[in-house]
């Protein structure tokens, strides 16, 4: 499980095959992210964290 993050809320998940955009709702710069699982990522945008868990 990798991750990618980038300009205008950019969010990348990689499964070991292919990569796939994440639902997201900000247009802002994502500086960093960490997730334990698909569906629970900590996002850093504008020097600040935000969680996302579905």
């Amino acid at each position: 499980m990798q991750y990618a993050v980038g300009d205008y809320g950019t969010i990348m998940y990689y499964n070991g095959n292919n990569w796939t955009r994440q639902i997201r709702n900000t247009n802002s710069l994502l500086q960093g992210i960490w997730g334990n699982k698909k569906n629970n990522v900590s996002v850093i945008r504008n020097n600040t964290g935000r969680h996302y868990q579905k």
